[in-house]
């Protein structure tokens, strides 16, 4: 029997992760993507893998997310066997601190959940925290599930994950035209390219919707900028990641520390801004004194992909037997991408994945134009 080919369009975390996996069962894949590989919002993100329960959750997303953090120990140890490359893979715990009222009350309610569902937290005492900082929050407390990957990292892994077990990997290769004929798409032509296959699988993160539009499909993706800074210190002096609301304080092993991040609706616009910036920055030094701007070392921002719904959309497009989409992973692309290429594997093999996925389904809208 021939093996299947599976052309994969956007070269992030969930192109290369579902490429990999498809690898491993001894599918054919192509990667393309207009851009070079991984640098897009996967390049820009922090690495975070949020404490979740994938065994005792019930809420789709958060059995997503659980389920990516399960798979991630083990890819993890996979990728540096196979590629040589540590993606910084570490159980670090989170340190979550609340300022104002606001916050702690947030805090409280996200307690309340952690508590449902089985996963380990202590609160502590604030005025007790080693910290080098002045600050004393309202409410603090350590959770040990908490982790890390290196997102730079485990792109290049990824990537080389790919080209070991047999991807065709095309980058930088202009505007994207499909060719399509009654209910299904035959073929891609990308600059001086022309590919044919048997399944296509769109992973265009914030781009998703203007590529749906070639199918007839509207398909709701907005892009959500993050602004991010990166400092370094001459070593790591402090261990868990610090959260106090939507931003956060990632240290890397080697001494870097990822601070973010902003959360902006301004269309397709990469660039930072001077007060995002000075927020971040803001937000940094008041918990880590040495975190300024001496010790700055770059800024950029990334464009996240937000659904209409907060859930990702994967799975087949309706009236195209051989169109499939996974995109809309918001702030959680990296987090879920080793369940999600498993997912849709298993879609594309028609088996039953390990969880259900109505909920991330496309159909789920009446999205045809």
């Amino acid at each position: 029997m021939a093996r299947q080919k599976v052309l994969i369009v956007g070269g992030g975390v969930i192109g290369l992760s579902i490429a990999w996996e498809l690898n491993r069962r001894d599918w054919q894949t192509t990667v393309v993507d207009s851009n070079p590989f991984g640098t897009k919002a996967s390049w820009a993100g922090a690495g975070i893998l949020a404490p979740a329960n994938f065994e005792t959750m019930t809420q789709p997303l958060d059995r997503l997310k659980g389920y990516g953090s399960l798979l991630h120990v083990e890819s993890a140890a996979q990728l540096k066997s196979l590629t040589g490359i540590d993606n910084g893979y570490r159980n670090c715990g989170g340190l979550y601190l609340a300022r104002t009222a606001g916050e702690r009350a947030a805090l409280m309610g996200q307690l309340d959940e952690w508590q449902q569902y089985g996963i380990e937290f202590r609160e502590l005492d604030p005025a007790s925290l080693d910290l080098p900082t002045e600050q004393h929050p309202l409410l603090a407390v350590e959770v040990p599930g908490e982790g890390q990957i290196d997102n730079r990292s485990h792109l290049q892994a990824l990537c080389r994950a790919c080209e070991l077990t047999g991807s065709e990997m095309i980058a930088n290769c202009g505007p994207l035209d499909f060719k399509t004929g009654g209910n299904h798409c035959l073929a891609l032509v990308a600059g001086q390219h022309e590919i044919d296959f048997d399944h296509l699988c769109l992973c265009t993160g914030a781009w998703s919707t203007s590529l749906a539009e070639q199918f007839g499909v509207n398909l709701p993706v907005t892009p959500v900028r993050g602004q991010m800074a990166l400092y370094k210190l001459v070593q790591k002096s402090f261990e868990p990641i610090l959260n106090e609301g939507s931003r956060y304080i990632v240290p890397r092993d080697d001494g870097h520390v990822v601070v973010g991040s902003t959360t902006e609706e301004v269309g397709f616009d990469e660039s930072t801004t001077e007060a995002g910036l000075a927020q971040l920055k803001r937000f940094a030094t008041d918990w880590i004194t040495d975190l300024n701007d001496d010790t700055l070392v770059s800024t950029w921002a990334g464009l996240r992909p937000a659904s209409h719904d907060g859930f990702p959309y994967m799975g087949r497009l309706a009236e195209f037997e051989n169109v499939w989409i996974s995109t809309g992973h918001f702030k959680s692309g990296l987090q879920m991408a080793p369940a999600v290429a498993e997912i849709m594997a298993d879609l594309f093999q028609d088996r039953p994945p390990k969880m259900d996925t109505d909920a991330f389904a496309a159909s789920r809208l009446n999205v045809q134009i």
